[in-house]
Parts: C-alpha cells; sequence; structure tokens
C-alpha cells in the first residue's frame, strides 16, 4: 500500500503541472495507451475533460485508479477504486515519490506548438491520419535531450493525439467531443479519505 501511496500521490502531482496551465483545453473523452521504457506494458484507460477539468481512468498492476483533477481548486484526487478510498493533494505539494510520466495533453498553439517551452524548437513535418484524426506532424528539439519528441496535433482540437519520446509513448483513440457528465469529476460520497501521514508515520491507516 506504501508503494501505490508513494506512486499515486507523485503521479497526481506530476500531470497536475500538465493541466494547470491549460483552461482552454475543449471539452471532449478519450481512450488512452501508454508506454514507457519504465512500464513496457502498456497501460489503458480512459481521459476526460470539460472547461479545464480532468479525470483519467487507469487500470494498472495494483488495480483500477482514477485522478481528478479540479483546476478551479487546484486540487488533485486519486481514486483507489478497490478500496472506495481517495487521497486529496493541493498544488505545490511535495511528491513523496517517483510515479510515471503523464501524458502530455496540454492545448497547443497549432502554428507554433513549442511556444512557452524554454530551450525548445518545433518543426512541422508533415501531416497525417491518427486514429482517424486529422493531425499535424511537428517534431520537437531541446537542449534537453529528454525533451525531444514527434508529436502528432489534431487539427480541430489541437491537442496531441500521439506523443512519441525516446522513452515513452501515448496515443489517443475513440475521441468523443462534447460536454462531459459533471459527475465524472466528483469524488463519489461513499469514499473514504486516506491520509498518507498515517502511512508514514507508522500507522496502517483506514480500512488498511
Amino acid at each position: 500500500m506504501k508503494t501505490v501511496t508513494r506512486l499515486s500521490i507523485a503521479f497526481a502531482i506530476l500531470i497536475a503541472c500538465a493541466f494547470a496551465q491549460a483552461p482552454g483545453l475543449p471539452q471532449f473523452s478519450a481512450d488512452m495507451t501508454m508506454t514507457s521504457q519504465r512500464q513496457p506494458e502498456p497501460m489503458k484507460g480512459k481521459i476526460f475533460f470539460d472547461k479545464g477539468n480532468m479525470r483519467m481512468d487507469m487500470n494498472t498492476q495494483r488495480g483500477e485508479m482514477s485522478l481528478i483533477r479540479d483546476n478551479n481548486t487546484k486540487t488533485n484526487y486519486m481514486l483507489m477504486h478497490e478500496r472506495k478510498m481517495y487521497i486529496e493533494t493541493k498544488d505545490g505539494a511535495r511528491p513523496m515519490g517517483r510515479g510515471p510520466k503523464p501524458p502530455d495533453v496540454k492545448a497547443y498553439d497549432p502554428n507554433n506548438p513549442c511556444a512557452g517551452e524554454e530551450g525548445v524548437t518545433c518543426k512541422k513535418v508533415g501531416e497525417e491520419t491518427i486514429n482517424g484524426r486529422d493531425c499535424d506532424k511537428w517534431e520537437f528539439t531541446s537542449t534537453d535531450a529528454s525533451k525531444n519528441r514527434t508529436v502528432w496535433v489534431d487539427k480541430k482540437i489541437h491537442i496531441p493525439i500521439k506523443t512519441v519520446s525516446a522513452d515513452s509513448t501515448t496515443e489517443f483513440s475513440n475521441i468523443q467531443e462534447g460536454p462531459q457528465d459533471k459527475s465524472h469529476f466528483e469524488v463519489p460520497s461513499d469514499y473514504q479519505k486516506f491520509d498518507p501521514s498515517q502511512m508514514m508515520g507508522g500507522g496502517r491507516g483506514p480500512g488498511l
């Protein structure tokens, strides 16, 4: 449980950084697949966006989890469905471990998708259809080699449908545009809040 807690909190904080500055994201849902050198087995899930709020459902080795991002309150909720528990973190909280790198799904400037990324330049290298979506293909080059990547940006909603870097690949499919049910972005009323400090202090935590 301690490992799950550390990874969950780290993952929540990492992904919050990707969405905190993206209030103009469109309304849509999509299926998601992520692979990385640290996690060669594909991690599949579903992602929802609506007016800056986000939810990502994931099937992990330790069960089904969801991350909810409330952009208005700058709060992240990691839901552990099998235990009916959740962890709450605020922006600026210190991560307690290393988690998987979150997908980069911020809305891009279609004319200059690397705008705002210090030390990064980008070049359009073509146009391709990815999972039924018309995309512009861009190559990102950085002074930090870890940020080098190829990105296929959706021409309509300006999000990356596919991102390939040296150590990971993220891909969206089955994109459904339109408003999302507000219940996706709410913690279920029967879920109990978990205080990770109880675990770090040697306690077992509620219901563990």
